[in-house]
Parts: C-alpha cells; structure tokens; sequence
C-alpha cells in the first residue's frame, strides 16, 4: 500500500482567516521525486560543462586562425602549393599558440587537428581532389553538392560542406590567403593560384544558393592523357597522330576549336609533343594549363599575376624575344583575336591555338573579329586564310560521354579558290559513326572511323614538306601518303 502523504494548504474562505481543512494528496512519492529532481540537475549540470568546454575550444581555434591569416600568411601561400611540405612548420606554430592557452591536453590536440585540417591547402573538403592525379577540374555547385572532372568524364562525389556558411569560409580563406577578397559587395571573384589552378568563385546574392567554386588544375597535378592515349580512346585516328608529327615539325599555324570541355587542351598538348625540341616556344595563356616539356619555352600570362599586362602586351614583348614560335592556351575576345592575327602579319609560322566555336565552319569568322580601323571584313578574311593553314575541330557527346576530333581541314587561301573553286574549309578527315556498342558499365556507346575524304592542295603539301625540321628531314617524314595529292611526290 503506497504512503499516503498529507499536504497543508492555506486557502482564504469567505471570511478572513477562515482555514480550511487539511487535504490528503495521495499516490506521491516525495523521496522519488526529489531523486528525479536532482537527477535532472546533474544532467543538465553536465550538459552546460562541455558546453562551455566547447565555446572555449572554439574561441582558441578562431583565434590561433587569426593568427596564421595575419601573421604566417606567406606559409599559408605556400601550403595551397605545398601542403605535405609545410604541414610540420604549421603544426609547430600551432601547437606553440594553443600551450599559451588554458585548454587541456586533449582539447589542444582537438583544435590542433582542426586547424590543420582546415587550413592546410584547399581544406578538408578539396584537398583531396588536389591531391588526385586522376582529377583535372573540381565543380562545387553549391555546399551540398560537389562534382569532379575524372578522366574527361563530370562524376558526382559525395563531399559536401556543412552549411553555406562553412563553403563560404573555405573559398574566402583561398581568397585571402592569396590576397584577394570574395563577399557580397563583391560576389565574384576570378584568379590564379600560386600553383597555377584557375580559381572561380561565386557567392551569395550572385549564387542564390552556392557557393559556387570552380577549381581547373594545372598540367602539373594532373594525370597527362598523351597522344597515345587518344589513339587508344579513339579520340583520334593513328593518320591524325601522324598529321601531327608532320605539321608541328613543319612551319605551319594550326588551330583546335570546337565548343566547351571537348578535348581542345588536351590536343593542343598532345600535338605540341612533335614540337622540335630545339626550338625557342613562347607559350601565353591566362591559366597555366599548356605545360610543354622542352627546355626552351617561356611561359607567361596575361593576368594579375603578370604585372596587370593584357595578352596585347604580351604578345608584343613576344615578338621582340625572337622566338619560333608562339603559342596561344586560347583566344576568346576579339582583342586576342587581333593579337593573334598580328602573329601572322608579323610572319611568325609554326604556331597553335585554341578558339571556341560552335562548328567547324564558324572558325574562320570568329578569327575575323576585333576588324580594325581602315580594314574590310573581306580583307580580314583574305588574311585569315592566306596564313591558318589547318583547323583541327573537336566534339562531344554527354550522352555517351565521349570526345573525338570530328574534322581536320585544310583552309584554302583565295587565290585557290579562285583557281580551282572549293571552300575555305577543305576537309581531309572526318569520324563517322558506324554504330553502337555496349559498354563495361552496362552503357552504350557510339562506334565510328575517321574516314579520308580528301587530300591536301599541292600548294600546302609543298609547304609542309620545304619547313620541314632537321629532325624530319633526318627520319625522313613527310606528308602522309593517305593525305598527299594526287601524283604528288616528295622532292
């Protein structure tokens, strides 16, 4: 039977200082609910400790932060290029601030391990994907989401970020480290990394939700696809491999275009392979992405990093160097696009570029952008085909994640034309697709052939054969017997 326990409660009646009787509350056990009571109270005792643990930890970490931002900002510019190199100098300085505070053991090792982790190269987040030779471009599309480019092939990850907020501080740490600044009033930011990545970023109120963070890695922390290898993928034909050999040992302007992400850079690396290594290559781009392995090839940008010098300036310095040749990572403006054409006028052969065109027949009107004052659309046009003498033109297909050089073409001056009639564009190569094929993951995928359709103009193979290199010379390479012209022979 439960103790009964009696409750005295004083109730005014109707008449001042009446008392009522005594009620009796019953089924309540006073001991039990004070153990309950105090039980709660621990709870909650123990709750706020670590609470207030935590705050501590959190205000050591943002002011250790601090302290590397404004006072070890050049050994944190060296970690976006070298994390594993300076992670032991950062550990130290870590370590040395965080003995200053009143943290125990275990919570210095905690923040310790967080600072590292986060302010070490590009974050926890990115930092692997850095690290990844497989990977050449990383895509956060907001904080939930984070793409890679893989192989040529855009995968989703399952990174994400915690909150907007904790993006937000990762790419404004990037940006301040290397001086630079991303926030609303100024939501866009486009630049360089110390190590050569290209670095796009797009916060709040330009991304509505974001951030949106674009990383393109440089050549050299990335995998190099060789021009084996797209023989292999079947990007190119074994005869374009040769076409190659052939043309950049020759003294020839060629140019890769097509629209974006369908192998222009990885081409124009592949063909520069043939490059004769005692040649003197002036390589200008804005990112450094076209890395060539000779001995002789300055390389220098026309951004921030170049003393505020646009790709006019450049250009101009270029052709004062004395180079062979000069090459262009890609032209996008109509600015560069005159630039490019007073390569030519200047008489300088042997080079490449990219350019981004929807088709192979729009290349030759996109070079004639940036008309000057006192020049005709026509006359531009004429200079254009008398000195580009190949287009080599690249597509891709998302729905079977697939890239191939669609077209090689000759580009015929007008005194050809007139001769003999034609187009401007005259192709000698094009793929085809003959079919479909299942693939190893279970896809499909399309099947084709680059196909001859026609052969170079005499003109252009005499050309090609007379600037030939003495390396060429030696082996004995020449035009192509697949591309030559009828009742041509090497002289």
């Amino acid at each position: 039977m439960e103790d009964e326990v009696v409750l005295v409660e004083e109730d005014q009646g109707p008449e001042e200082g009446a008392r009522q009787a005594p009620r009796a509350v019953t089924g309540i056990d006073l001991h039990k609910t004070l153990e309950a009571f105090q039980s709660r109270q621990r709870t909650q005792e123990s709750e706020a400790r670590p609470t207030a643990a935590a705050a501590e930890e959190e205000a050591a970490y943002r002011n250790v932060q601090g302290l590397l931002l404004t006072e070890h900002k050049d050994l944190l510019l060296r970690s976006l290029m070298d994390p594993e190199g300076t992670r032991a100098e950062l550990r130290m300085i870590v370590s040395d601030a965080l003995a200053q505070t009143d943290l125990t053991a275990s919570a210095r090792t905690r923040v310790r391990d967080r600072i590292l982790h986060q302010i070490v190269g590009m974050g926890p987040e990115l930092e692997p994907f850095m690290l990844d030779p497989e990977i050449s471009d990383i895509y956060v599309v907001d904080y939930e989401t984070v793409f890679v480019k893989r192989g040529g092939e855009k995968v989703r990850t399952d990174v994400c970020f915690r909150s907007y907020e904790d993006a937000f501080y990762q790419a404004s740490r990037i940006a301040e480290v290397i001086g630079r600044e991303v926030k609303t009033e100024a939501p866009i930011l486009d630049t360089r990394l110390p190590n050569g990545a290209r670095l796009n970023i797009i916060v709040r109120p330009a991304a509505t939700k974001g951030p949106v963070i674009t990383v393109r890695k440089p050549p050299a922390f990335v995998k190099p696809i060789d021009v084996d290898r797209l023989v292999e993928l079947g990007a190119i034909s074994p005869l374009i491999k040769s076409l190659y050999r052939v043309l950049a040992g020759s003294r020839v302007n060629v140019v890769f275009a097509g629209s974006v992400d369908v192998g222009k850079t990885t081409n124009i690396r592949a063909y520069a392979q043939f490059f004769p290594p005692e040649d003197r290559i002036q390589v200008i781009e804005d990112t450094e992405e076209l890395r060539l392995q000779s001995p002789q090839h300055p390389h220098i940008f026309s951004t921030e990093v170049a003393a505020h010098a646009s790709m006019h300036d450049l250009t101009r310095a270029a052709l004062r160097q004395g180079v062979d040749r000069i090459m262009y990572g890609e032209v996008r403006s109509a600015d560069e696009i005159a630039d490019l054409r007073m390569t030519w006028r200047s008489g300088q052969q042997g080079g490449a570029s990219s350019l981004h065109s929807r088709t192979a027949k729009a290349v030759l009107s996109r070079l004639c952008e940036g008309i000057g004052i006192g020049e005709s659309k026509e006359d531009v046009f004429a200079e254009v085909t008398r000195n580009l003498d190949f287009v080599f033109f690249l597509e891709s297909f998302p729905s079977t994640r697939q890239r191939f050089m669609t077209g090689v073409y000759e580009v015929r001056s007008p005194e050809a034309i007139a001769e003999d009639g034609g187009e401007p564009l005259h192709p000698l190569i094009l793929w085809r697709q003959t079919g479909w094929e299942d693939a190893p993951d279970g896809s499909r995928r399309m099947v084709g052939a680059h196909e001859v359709v026609g052969r170079l103009s005499r003109e252009t193979a005499d050309t090609v054969h007379r600037y030939r290199s003495p390396i060429l010379v030696r082996e004995g390479v020449t035009v192509p017997e697949e591309l030559r012209p009828e009742g041509w022979r090497p002289w």
